[in-house]
């Protein structure tokens, strides 16, 4: 892009030595000029050389597809949910779900899952639990117990250590419809897919300590600009908020965008300015470009 004194100035410059505003070629203005039926901007597409431009310039010489959503109302936090398999000292295994809450200074799981599992008690300690902006605290002995948490698509685990809680969480819902065919489409596994079995309840709660054993230091995929899929040993966990949006995705990857005339054009004008702005008048001088030649 040019700024305001730039672009006034290459204006100028282009009308005192009776230059076309779109070829920067002599003796014939924009309007007469032969190539305006096959050239245009490069930015902006319009009918103007892209040296006098005043569209802010794209880092980005590609133009790559995006995820696009549809927002309006009804804001939804996701939070990082999976689905895990639970396996006892008993060898009784257990298709749970557990919520991953990076906030948490411990972890939970639920009672009824240690006394079906007989999971193995590791010790009995006190916690101090406190709500927050509650001004009081309690302090209650609970026993902690030692367990595996297994993906469902591989033979990825991880080890946890957790308090026990008679406390039933909240229903929360998986994977959205739309998040999944999107991620099916990328062959992407949803540690939290939706399907037959996504109404299963979330019965153990990974604390900071245990939750970045389970996070991958992998980029997300971003789905718009608050909900991205993050990767994880149990596979893509959806999170972020999102207001009623639909994800999509355009079948175009990439698409690049290249004149060559008009980019050899580009450096024509850039030595034209360049020369004009230090105030060098060279000798006659051809530079060559397909069927046209500029003399400066």
């Amino acid at each position: 892009m040019c700024i305001p004194n730039q672009f006034n100035a290459r204006i100028q410059k282009l009308k005192a030595t009776n230059r076309c505003f779109l070829c920067t070629n002599r003796g014939h203005v924009q309007k007469n000029c032969f190539r305006k039926e096959k050239y245009c901007c490069s930015k902006c597409r319009k009918k103007h050389h892209v040296s006098i431009c005043r569209t802010p310039t794209n880092e980005q010489s590609t133009t790559t597809s995006t995820n696009k959503t549809n927002t309006s109302i009804c804001n939804f936090v996701y939070l990082q949910t999976a689905r895990v398999f639970i396996t006892g000292s008993n060898g009784i295994t257990k298709l749970t779900r557990c919520l991953l809450d990076g906030g948490s200074q411990s972890s939970f799981i639920s009672s009824d899952l240690v006394e079906t599992l007989n999971l193995p008690v590791i010790s009995t300690r006190t916690l101090d639990l406190q709500a927050y902006e509650s001004p009081t605290s309690f302090s209650h002995k609970r026993r902690q117990v030692q367990f595996q948490l297994s993906s469902i698509w591989d033979k990825s685990k991880v080890n946890v250590i957790a308090f026990e809680s008679s406390n039933k969480y909240a229903s929360h819902p998986s994977s959205p419809t739309d998040v999944s065919r999107f991620a099916k489409s990328k062959r992407m596994k949803l540690a939290d897919p939706d399907d037959s079995l996504s109404s299963l309840p979330i019965e153990i709660r990974i604390g900071a300590y245990f939750c970045w054993n389970v996070m991958h230091s992998d980029a997300p995929v971003k789905l718009s600009d608050s909900l991205a899929l993050v990767p994880s040993s149990f596979g893509w966990i959806l999170s972020g908020s999102r207001s009623h949006a639909t994800v999509s995705f355009n079948t175009t990857d990439h698409s690049i965008n290249v004149d060559t005339l008009t980019h050899e054009l580009d450096n024509m004008v850039r030595n034209f300015w360049n020369l004009g702005s230090i105030g060098i008048q060279p000798i006659q001088e051809k530079l060559r470009l397909s069927t046209t030649t500029l003399n400066f």
